[in-house]
């Protein structure tokens, strides 16, 4: 996989003699999307750099070669384990917040914002001090980044009131294109996939929505979600329905077996299944959060306002005995590409690391 070749034929010079340190916490294809979205860039990462290190705490499935893993049991291993893995010639990358320690070094780093903040706070899924304290350390963690990479519109104004060297770059696709065109549905049975980790930002939502379903009918639904388990009480509650089906984690869902992809997340940035289900001619429909309108729309699938469960019931239905015909255009989301994503990334990183800029003036340079 040669980014200088075979992949997008560009030589970057200003990274190629250097080391790259990824501070992750989960490294790998089977964990949330946001590790999966950094899994992939770095096989286009592990070709442009002189070497590639890993300082995670689980590794995963994944497709990189000869990358060095380093392991650690605590977050507060990490100030250490940077310094003993880095050099002059290391710069770092960062996707969630346990890359916090990166804030408080001189070295170069960027960072990819994939998480749900400040929105996560509105809800009691943390102390309101655990909330605050994340806020805080991705504000440390922007306003010292030499870039922030955002994979939404949606969080560029969070991003740049710390830094306002922010840029949008699409997370690509997880999941393999089908052949097919729009599924035509069988009259009066509605087949719908759910996907993502199975906790309660995810899925807490979902279980009123499905008791609201039983009462309207939901004769002809068939709903399978798949992800990993979080949460076990949250798995047993959806299993108490007989239309639903949990199934686990599973690396390659087939979106042309599902009419329609449901997703009922409190908060999104942009769900990587969203993008896969339209991508494969499968409509959406979704509660109205996060970067879900950069995506979807009228056409495509349907945005319920307001946490409206009775609402989200109603539509399945109606598409179910209505037989919508969506208009979905895979040349809409030709951005949503790995290889793009990652060249994209690494011109920025190319440019910000050119011998005649100063590095360390654009690492200290806050923009509170």
């Amino acid at each position: 996989m040669s980014i200088s070749s075979s992949k997008s034929n560009i030589n970057f010079t200003n990274l190629s003699d250097k080391t790259l340190l990824l501070v992750v916490e989960n490294f790998g294809l089977n964990f949330s999307g946001g590790s999966t979205a950094t899994a992939r860039v770095a096989e286009y990462f592990e070709e442009a750099f002189r070497e590639l290190k890993v300082l995670c705490k689980r590794e995963g499935k994944h497709n990189l070669e000869r990358t060095h893993f380093v392991y650690y049991d605590s977050v507060l291993e990490l100030p250490s384990m940077i310094d003993e893995h880095s050099d002059a010639n290391t710069i770092a990358f960062g996707d969630f917040h346990v890359a916090h320690p990166l804030a408080k070094k001189d070295m170069p780093y960027f960072f990819v914002y994939h998480d749900n903040w400040p929105e996560l706070n509105r809800f009691e899924l943390f102390t309101k001090e655990e909330g605050q304290d994340t806020i805080d350390k991705y504000g440390d963690i922007f306003a010292n980044a030499v870039e922030v990479f955002s994979v939404t519109n949606y969080k560029l104004p969070f991003i740049s009131k710390y830094n306002s060297r922010a840029t949008v770059v699409r997370n690509g696709l997880s999941q393999a294109l089908t052949k097919k065109t729009q599924k035509k549905l069988n009259k009066g049975n509605l087949t719908v996939l759910m996907a993502g980790n199975i906790d309660k930002r995810k899925y807490i939502k979902a279980i009123p929505m499905f008791k609201a379903l039983s009462e309207l009918g939901s004769n002809g639904i068939q709903i399978h979600i798949y992800g990993l388990v979080k949460d076990e009480s949250i798995k047993e509650e959806l299993n108490k329905f007989n239309f639903v089906e949990v199934k686990g984690f599973e690396d390659n869902i087939r979106y042309d077996a599902y009419d329609v992809l449901l997703n009922t997340s409190l908060v999104e940035n942009l769900s990587l299944s969203v993008v896969d289900a339209l991508a494969n001619q499968t409509p959406v429909f979704s509660f109205d959060v996060g970067g879900i309108r950069e995506v979807v729309n009228e056409s495509n699938g349907r945005i319920i306002t307001d946490f409206d469960i009775v609402r989200m019931a109603k539509s399945l239905i109606e598409f179910k005995n209505d037989q919508t015909n969506f208009l979905l255009d895979r040349t809409d989301f030709e951005e949503f590409d790995w290889e793009k994503s990652a060249t994209k990334m690494l011109r920025i990183m190319n440019e910000r690391m050119d011998t005649n800029v100063n590095v360390g003036t654009l690492k200290s340079r806050n923009y509170i």
